[in-house]
């Protein structure tokens, strides 16, 4: 069979659609459920590690697989807790045997940009340390936070673009403990000066882990280049659902990264701003983040078997498929209910399905009414025939997403992509 037609073969074996996959954690029993969609897979094992360095795993299981669902599953406990612990999946497929990141992971053991696939971590959902500090100001994850203002029309945003080591890692910047610059530590140091701009929503550059840095090294680099250094805004997606270490204190602790982020969305709530994420379900860093688990599946192909490439990096998420639009929507659903966001911004949502955003929204507005879905809408859809891109055109058949009006941004600006041009704003 044809890669480009592959996916309609494995979607025969799909699980439920609010069926769990991941590492779950039973505070109670202490066990940890394991379970991975892979339907064409011959075998599955969990690797789990006490610590988030070592080479060798110090326990390993085997999954077994549910023939109607394709997922491969397994239920542990150990005389330890594996709370904190770390584990990765072995899967063997048609091409070989792989270590994998679960796709699921809610956290990770420090990255080093190595060539591994990264090492996902055991989170238990009760531990203290899974929570910002202090506690939530708003435990009530159905309503608005009692200090956000009144937001019902998405003419009201006035939508701050920011990254999190970027606000705080220069030398002037309003954070002076080194330890905190660059860090979500350190963006709460700048959210009064935000607050007084006047703005509604601050929108953070990716904050999902991703790739392409080592995450313990946190110099400052003022070298003025796009590469040969240790930095990057974030649109080298990793995992949908961990936050990015880089951007933690402590990177090498799997909840560290979780309530600081945590810790800077409820900071930014008591002053009444509204966080929004940038997200990347357009493309991977890497494809053998997802082809390694079920070859053929996650991405979209041209009819020679390569990769399409309409994003422009090589490999286009195929976000129409069951089980991509599943693990989309979970994500997007796991940063609105644990992580109390406020909306999210799509990078290139154009390559998107309107199905999945507008799934993705429906979830998400009964956890948070007044939740903010926006995009980049430009018509770039390639996805399989009889579905639709969620772009500019699909504008006019809802009212609950919308994409940035370029046109004006040119008008305004001139330029485009670069800095050249006459427009209102530059005189030129």
């Amino acid at each position: 069979m044809a890669k480009h037609n592959i996916w309609k073969n494995l979607e025969q074996n799909l699980p439920k659609e609010d069926y769990f996959l991941g590492a779950n954690f039973n505070p109670s029993t202490q066990e940890v459920s394991f379970s991975l969609w892979a339907p064409s897979a011959t075998s599955v094992s969990v690797l789990i590690f006490s610590d988030g360095k070592i080479a060798e795993p110090s326990f390993q299981f085997q999954l077994s697989k549910n023939s109607e669902s394709g997922v491969w599953g397994l239920t542990c406990a150990l005389e330890e807790s594996l709370d904190g612990w770390f584990y990765e999946f072995e899967v063997t497929t048609e091409k070989g045997k792989r270590r994998c990141l679960d796709p699921y992971a809610k956290s990770m053991a420090a990255f080093l940009n190595d060539g591994t696939s990264g090492r996902a971590a055991i989170i238990n959902p009760e531990n203290p340390k899974y929570l910002p500090q202090g506690g939530w100001s708003s435990t009530d994850k159905s309503e608005v936070c009692s200090t956000l203002p009144e937001f019902s029309d998405y003419s009201q945003a006035i939508v701050y673009e920011i990254s999190v080591r970027d606000a705080t890692i220069s030398p002037d910047s309003p954070e002076k403990d080194e330890t905190k610059k660059g860090t979500y530590a350190g963006f709460i140091s700048a959210l009064p000066y935000i607050k007084e701009l006047g703005i509604t929503h601050i929108q953070l550059l990716p904050v999902m882990n991703f790739y392409n840095n080592n995450e313990t090294i946190k110099t400052y680099e003022n070298s003025g280049t796009t590469h040969g250094n240790n930095y990057n805004w974030g649109y080298d997606p990793h995992s949908y659902f961990s936050p990015e270490g880089w951007y933690s204190t402590e990177p090498e602790n799997p909840y560290s990264r979780i309530s600081e982020l945590k810790t800077l969305i409820n900071e930014a709530h008591k002053l009444g701003l509204r966080v929004i994420l940038d997200v990347v379900y357009n493309h991977m860093a890497k494809t053998d983040f997802l082809d390694d688990i079920v070859p053929g599946y996650y991405f979209r192909h041209n009819k020679d078997g390569s990769f399409t490439s309409n994003s422009g990096c090589g490999n286009d998420v195929a976000t129409e498929h069951a089980m991509t639009r599943k693990l989309i929507v979970d994500s997007l659903v796991y940063w609105t209910k644990e992580y109390h966001v406020d909306g999210f911004r799509f990078d290139l949502m154009g390559l998107l399905d309107a199905q999945t955003v507008m799934s993705g929204y429906e979830k998400c507005a009964e956890i948070k009414k007044d939740v903010l879905f926006i995009g980049e809408g430009w018509k770039m859809y390639n996805g399989e025939k009889g579905t639709v891109g969620m772009d500019q055109n699909y504008m006019t058949k809802t009212e609950k997403v919308a994409v940035f009006n370029d046109e004006f941004r040119d008008l305004a600006k001139a330029g485009g992509m670069s800095e050249d041009g006459q427009g209102f704003l530059t005189g030129k």
